[in-house]
């Protein structure tokens, strides 16, 4: 074939294909302006003007856009708000594809999605990071089939919610949790979070104070296990109080086994507590054997000096 006919076939084609995108960027247009139609009207003939409008006031750090099945952007709607957070106006992104916003892998897994609306004629729905020009943003995002009078889908809707504010506070709890959990395997207390009798979690120092060398091997136990004898009786009552408590119940002396049966004192303080909708109790076991026995010894040489004193008093006489 001769080039100037080459060239002309070629132009031809592309006339075509703007021709064909033309018409898809007009019905898409259509279809979008059940979003936007009467946007700013508050009267007229049209009786679904005010019912847009509300819908529309109502639709904050939302995105909208209507794409075609090589991820080409036809029409977008974008929150006023979110225009100058992203950086990024909607006059930007229509014409453009799916491959000038995302990276090449994640442009084409959105792109084997969209697809897949058009093929299937369903809806999907996910969080996915977007970038912008003044950062990572994160969208909830519903894609669904837009379809003809006949059925055929000609396009589709991608609707998004901006959740980033919310996935920074999900990141910040769980950095605080983390944080709280590194804090309660650090402290020298011994906690326990306890139902029905059994533990469901020990920190590290009480699992190391029951002689065991994981805490995991604490759950399931009975917390009678860790109770000497001689306190299990005032245990059992205060199971049954901490059961029925509204806050957390007065803090009480108990006798514990401990590594190799040895036998220490706690300081306990219970409480009850919300633990995936369940109710439990927590403990909070403090050694003071070390302090009971200071003060037994000081309580002692308080007796001899006292007893002295009545000697020395008897012997003046």
């Amino acid at each position: 074939m001769p080039k100037a006919s080459k060239d002309s076939a070629d132009v031809s084609e592309l006339k075509e294909r703007i021709e064909e995108l033309e018409k898809r960027l007009d019905e898409a247009n259509r279809r979008f302006s059940l979003f936007a139609a009467g946007a700013g009207k508050t009267g007229g003939n049209n009786h679904l003007s005010s019912l847009q409008l509300a819908i529309l006031d109502s639709l904050h750090d939302v995105v909208a856009a209507i794409l075609d099945r090589d991820g080409n952007y036809l029409a977008a709607w974008v929150d006023p708000a979110l225009t100058s957070r992203y950086g990024l106006d909607t006059s930007e992104v229509v014409g453009r594809n799916l491959r000038d916003i995302f990276p090449p892998d994640e442009a084409e897994d959105h792109i084997q999605k969209l697809r897949a609306c058009f093929d299937e004629g369903a809806t999907h729905r996910e969080e996915n990071p977007v970038p912008m020009p003044n950062g990572i943003f994160w969208h909830d995002t519903i894609i669904s089939p837009l379809k003809d009078p006949s059925g055929k889908v000609v396009a589709a809707l991608k609707f998004a919610q901006d959740i980033t504010n919310s996935k920074r506070l999900e990141r910040d709890l769980d950095a605080s949790e983390n944080l709280y959990q590194a804090v309660l395997e650090q402290v020298t207390e011994f906690i326990v979070v306890h139902s029905s009798g059994r533990i469901i979690y020990a920190n590290r120092a009480a699992s190391e104070a029951a002689g065991l060398d994981s805490k995991e091997k604490m759950k399931g136990m009975s917390v009678l296990e860790l109770v000497h004898p001689d306190s299990r009786e005032l245990v059992k009552r205060r199971l049954r109080l901490a059961s029925n408590a509204t806050g957390p119940l007065p803090p009480m002396e108990e006798k514990f086994i401990g590594k190799d049966g040895k036998v220490f004192i706690g300081e306990v303080v219970s409480q009850p507590v919300q633990l995936g909708g369940e109710r439990a109790i927590l403990t909070v076991v403090r050694d003071v054997t070390e302090r009971r026995k200071l003060e037994e010894e000081k309580n002692r040489m308080r007796e001899r000096a006292s007893s002295a004193r009545r000697i020395d008093s008897l012997s003046l006489m």
